[in-house]
């Protein structure tokens, strides 16, 4: 059974925090201080975005007074000090996993489909 909660809730409750949200400049930042400060402490928060959806001056202060860790799907400023924040960083490869590659050849079979039609 699904539960629908408010997303300061899910920050309150969670010992784990993923932000998954559309890429668009609508969602600049949407992860601050104020979001961050509602999570609990030592909580992880895992990004496998974009960088500008986080806030980088109020992740800089989650990771040094708040999370107990961090990992993002991209390397920034942030990662010459990876060591001393908590923070694991990757290559982007959240595209490529299975099922995100046959979700863009399905995308780009549409697109083709369409253009040709």
């Amino acid at each position: 059974m699904s539960q629908r909660v408010s997303l300061n809730e899910l920050l309150e409750k969670s010992d784990i925090v993923v932000l998954s949200i559309t890429a668009d400049e609508s969602n600049r930042n949407f992860m601050d201080k104020d979001k961050f400060l509602k999570m609990k402490n030592n909580a992880i928060f895992l990004n496998p975005s974009r960088p500008f959806l986080v806030n980088r001056e109020d992740f800089k202060w989650a990771l040094e007074n708040k999370l107990g860790g961090a990992w993002e799907d991209f390397y920034t400023s942030l990662t010459e000090n990876i060591n001393k924040y908590n923070l694991v960083c990757t290559n982007h490869i959240a595209g490529g996993t299975l099922e995100s590659r046959k979700k863009t050849e399905l995308l780009i079979a549409h697109k083709l489909k369409k253009l040709y039609s």
